[in-house]
């Protein structure tokens, strides 16, 4: 079996507990590059590099953190050339959850291999009534505080209205430690979003 169609056997990658986190990037790369129709022109090793890039980037995000279960990462700081690098994961020392990092890489919009959205559409499905009737209930709450407190402060962002007291607390907002999350449920009552139209005259 050569390395690409190791790659590509997705049932048995389902059957481990751990993915070392830059086997597990490969086989989401693999699998978007072999669902690429490819002419000549195209540069395919560029946008495996870009894709990778993208993926360590969004790992570094808390709402990641769920996905390790060893979680590796160079300091930023200055390298031996002087140039000043950023925090970066280390996928080599760090292991994956391996449904965790299919969800959360689903959620970030990364399109994934047939095996793969089966399994999270399954575990979506096992997930406790309580669970999910408790982020709906959440949801209600934190849109009801939002709305009070855009009826008197109108200007507050939403990531103002996310970190707010009210929401972490009284919301539950410190629960959803996924930047997605809490921003979804304020977008959708944010009146700054909403356009009134046209002012009907007197």
């Amino acid at each position: 079996m050569d390395p690409v169609e190791e790659l590509s056997y997705y049932e048995y990658w389902l059957t481990k507990d751990v993915w070392r986190g830059d086997l597990a990037v490969d086989i989401v790369i693999g699998a978007y590059l072999l669902n690429r129709s490819w002419t000549a022109d195209d540069d395919m090793h560029q946008e495996a590099t870009n894709l990778r890039d993208g993926i360590i980037k969004k790992l570094g995000y808390e709402d990641a953190k769920a996905v390790f279960l060893k979680r590796s990462e160079r300091p930023s700081g200055y390298d031996h050339n002087g140039d000043y690098q950023e925090a970066k994961i280390v996928l080599q020392n760090s292991d994956f959850h391996p449904k965790k990092f299919l969800a959360w890489l689903y959620d970030k919009g990364y399109d994934l291999p047939y095996e793969f959205k089966a399994e999270i559409e399954k575990e979506d499905a096992e997930l406790p009534m309580r669970q999910r009737l408790r982020g709906s209930i959440d949801k209600e709450v934190c849109q009801g505080i939002a709305r009070t407190l855009w009826d008197s402060s109108p200007d507050m962002t939403i990531e103002q209205m996310r970190d707010h007291k009210a929401i972490q607390v009284y919301g539950s907002g410190k629960l959803y430690k996924g930047d997605n999350t809490l921003r979804g449920w304020l977008r959708e009552v944010d009146p700054r979003t909403h356009k009134t139209g046209p002012k009907k005259k007197l």
